[in-house]
């Protein structure tokens, strides 16, 4: 991963900058296992998968319980809303480019890192969904439903840009609402910016059936004073990257990065996390917890970078997996680079099994194995359920789990 510090990089215009990230795509195309940030993805799989006849899951997937605020097709870019909240502007991406606001296509145009998915998606999307909150407001729960049609393509291309305002606080709920009967990738792209003083917190919730494919490209860009925090779950899909950038571009800033995910049959699900600390006095916290059964596949790589003149910086981060097969496999690489000498810096990460003397002394005490076992694993991932600032929604999370996957 070639990092790009200048995360605040604009192009003259969203054409050129298309054009030349199509010019980036021709050249390299999709990566291999012989590209190093995809040696764990199989990427080859993607061509074939395609090719294949749908796939009928016993699994029901996960249906959010929070009312959907917004629906936003991405195959004809239709958008409805039930939005009635004042302080919330909902708008598609092609009105809001016509805006005079330079943020705009400021933080649509930011690239932490040239990859060739992105590319991909930069090069083919025509379509976006925009998302804005007003200066000094709080916006609750904003529900987010991302719908793929039974007859989408095999290639579909979903844009977002959400922009919180300074002193404002939004609060979002991201789901999938599949119903492609054929394979489908989804390649994603997601930008985010906090304005000074505000909070933005984002939970995404990825539900995919078995002919979906995913991968996710999202960036959060923050200026002074401002918190972000995501929540990413990952609950199925056939194959599942996410490609997270956190970019601390304004002093006092704070990120809070927590993931849930759970391969399983022969997933891979794999997290790349970057967290760059480009100023002084940041604080970034990382927290991500997998739960791998059958021959299913993680990758977790997560990398915190501290430029030179971020100072004072404190970054933490942490990744932890259970294996509940033999055949599952886990693939983790903490990283950290820093260039500034006044800094908090650590990271660990650790795989395992059920601890078998936990599982006999439960077994002993009248716990049958297959409940102790969920139980082991609930309290696991109670530690991000609980901080996720989602109890509800969480909490139903936790119900699907421990009835439909464990």
């Amino acid at each position: 991963m070639t990092t790009n510090n200048n995360v605040s990089t604009s192009f003259s215009s969203v054409k050129q900058w298309k054009e030349e990230q199509s010019a980036f795509y021709s050249q390299n195309g999709l990566p291999t296992r012989k590209h190093e940030e995809y040696k764990y993805m199989r990427t080859e799989e993607l061509v074939p998968f395609l090719e294949t006849k749908a796939v009928v899951s016993n699994i029901a997937e996960y249906s959010s319980i929070t009312p959907v605020t917004v629906s936003y097709n991405v195959v004809t870019g239709e958008i409805h809303t039930q939005n009635t909240i004042p302080s919330l502007s909902i708008q598609k991406l092609t009105n809001a480019l016509l805006n005079t606001k330079d943020i705009y296509k400021e933080v649509l145009t930011a690239i932490p890192f040239q990859d060739p998915f992105q590319a991909n998606h930069i090069a083919n999307f025509t379509h976006g969904i925009v998302l804005e909150s007003t200066a000094n407001s709080i916006v609750e729960t904003i529900h987010i439903e991302y719908i793929i049609p039974a007859d989408a393509p095999n290639w579909v291309y979903p844009t977002v840009l959400v922009i919180a305002n300074e002193n404002s606080e939004l609060n979002i709920l991201e789901s999938y609402k599949c119903t492609n009967v054929n394979p489908v990738i989804i390649v994603e792209n997601k930008k985010y910016y906090t304005a000074s003083n505000s909070i933005l917190k984002v939970h995404f919730i990825q539900n995919f059936n078995m002919n979906t494919a995913l991968h996710s490209s999202v960036q959060f860009l923050q200026a002074t004073n401002s918190k972000a925090h995501s929540f990413t779950v990952t609950l199925g899909g056939k194959w599942v990257r996410n490609n997270l950038t956190f970019s601390l571009k304004g002093e006092y800033a704070e990120s809070y990065l927590q993931g849930l995910y759970f391969p399983s049959a022969s997933n891979v699900i794999d997290n790349h996390t970057l967290v760059q600390h480009l100023v002084p006095n940041c604080y970034s916290m990382e927290n991500y917890k997998g739960i791998i059964q059958d021959k299913g596949t993680a990758v977790f790589n997560g990398k915190i970078f501290v430029a030179p003149d971020a100072q004072k910086t404190n970054a933490y981060q942490s990744n932890k997996n259970i294996l509940l097969s033999k055949e599952g496999s886990v693939n983790t690489k903490p990283q950290l680079e820093i260039f500034a000498n006044d800094v908090k810096c650590s990271h660990g990460s650790s795989t395992g099994t059920l601890d078998p003397d936990m599982l006999f002394y439960m077994q002993a005490r009248g716990i049958e194995l297959g409940k102790a076992k969920k139980m082991l694993i609930v309290a696991m991932i109670e530690e991000i359920i609980q901080s996720s600032g989602n109890t509800v929604e969480m909490k139903s999370v936790i119900d699907y789990i421990t009835h439909s996957i464990l």
